[in-house]
């Protein structure tokens, strides 16, 4: 007797081993395993097509189809009703004109087995084994049934219902919100159990149901309410009215003014006053000045070291407490900004040395014209500079050599 399979490829059940899902209930729990086992369905094992698969293989004949087409086969009746309507001779229970009878059908044979189909309470028998085979796995293995669905609203730290400058916000929401940033409502004695006591009650309650909690708690209308307080006791003319004390004529000090746009104009002028103009260099400050910024083969000294801007300096020394070193280092680092501030000037001075020449005695009154047509007319060809428009091409230029030279030259001998 040949030895019964121990798992059948056919009807086995088959699983891949993923990571858990992040949106699991479980992905933070530290029993639970970090894998599962998701069920998964075998390439060329499918067992049967969605509506949207038959609707793609059908096409346009998918409209053409009745609201009924294919039910007869739930009935027993199992021909072909694409052209015949077959649920038109089958009628509801007391809705006929006869008496309804139930007629016990025939069991109906495989083919090819030999084994007849089960009755109800065999098939009800059937799916315990199957319920009974799923209990055999843990449910931590498995993924879980209850995933939360994530959305963008759900990611957010603030919701966009509640986030933003909103003037029409609840008060009572307004009032937790400040609260939670306000160290006078921090508890330090109990706030270590605030969050079991929140965490009692897990369920989860929408916007309508959480309005609907506070009906009847507070009857008064609140901020919603267009009613006007009114006092509790109203004066009329007849009332006497209480003689009001004399005070000396001590005028009081009159306060800082807010118009800040003329306190703005004030600095402004005042700033400018303060700005001296610069006196011009003379010719011989800017003789030495350019001696000293250059060498003596009038090439500029490189500066080695930061090249930063003098102003930007570091604020963190200045807020801490001056000590007698940090005001040697204070007295050293003036002396280095003095340093650097001249040559800061210098450098400013340099542009002086296009107002000098080493010329003597007056040009021409023509220079310049000169200067104008020579880098207009001419241009360079190779490395000889010809006057432009003279040549096109280089034909051109060899008829002007032919001519310079002259006619040819044969001597008599050759004749």
């Amino acid at each position: 007797m040949a030895k019964g399979k121990w798992i059948d490829k056919k009807t086995a059940t088959h699983f891949t081993l993923v990571y858990r899902p992040q949106n699991d209930p479980l992905i933070h729990d530290e029993s639970a395993p970090p894998m599962v086992l998701n069920p998964t369905q075998r390439p060329g094992n499918s067992k049967g097509k969605g509506l949207s698969d038959l609707a793609s293989e059908l096409g346009s004949d998918a409209q053409s189809i009745r609201d009924n087409e294919g039910e007869a086969a739930n009935y027993g009746i199992f021909y072909d009703d694409t052209e015949y309507d077959y649920m038109q001779h089958l009628r509801d229970l007391d809705q006929g004109s006869g008496e309804a009878v139930f007629v016990e059908a025939n069991p109906v044979m495989n083919k090819g087995k030999g084994k007849q189909k089960g009755s109800l309470a065999d098939a009800l028998a059937q799916l315990d084994l199957q319920n009974q085979s799923e209990g055999l796995l843990d449910g931590d293995i498995l993924p879980s049934k209850n995933l939360q669905k994530l959305t963008y609203q759900a990611q957010q730290d603030v919701p966009d219902a509640i986030a933003g400058f909103q003037p029409d916000m609840d008060p009572r929401l307004r009032e937790v919100l400040e609260a939670l940033e306000d160290d006078a409502f921090v508890d330090e004695e109990g706030g270590e159990d605030i969050f079991q006591e929140l965490a009692k009650d897990a369920k989860e309650l929408n916007q309508r149901d959480f309005e609907r909690s506070y009906d009847g708690v507070d009857d008064d209308e609140g901020w919603e309410s267009d009613r006007t307080v009114k006092a509790t006791r109203e004066h009329s003319r007849d009332d006497d009215v209480p003689q009001l004390k004399e005070v000396g004529n001590n005028e009081p000090a009159e306060g800082p003014s807010h118009d800040w746009m003329e306190d703005f104009k004030k600095f402004k002028s005042d700033q400018r006053a303060g700005k001296k103009p610069r006196a011009a260099a003379t010719p011989s400050e800017v003789q030495s000045s350019v001696w000293t910024t250059t060498t003596n083969g009038g090439r500029k000294k490189t500066r080695k070291g930061a090249m930063t801007n003098p102003s930007a300096y570091s604020m963190t020394s200045s807020s801490l407490v001056r000590t007698e070193q940090l005001g040697i280092l204070d007295a050293r680092f003036e002396k280095i900004e003095e340093a650097y501030s001249a040559d800061v000037d210098d450098l400013g001075s340099v542009s002086a040395v296009s107002t000098m020449s080493t010329v003597q005695g007056p040009t021409r009154a023509d220079f310049d014209g000169l200067l104008d047509e020579f880098l207009t007319d001419y241009s360079m060809h190779g490395k000889k500079r010809v006057k432009k428009g003279k040549w096109k091409n280089g034909l051109e230029q060899f008829d002007e050599i032919r001519k310079e030279l002259g006619p040819p030259r044969i001597p008599s001998k050759y004749r």
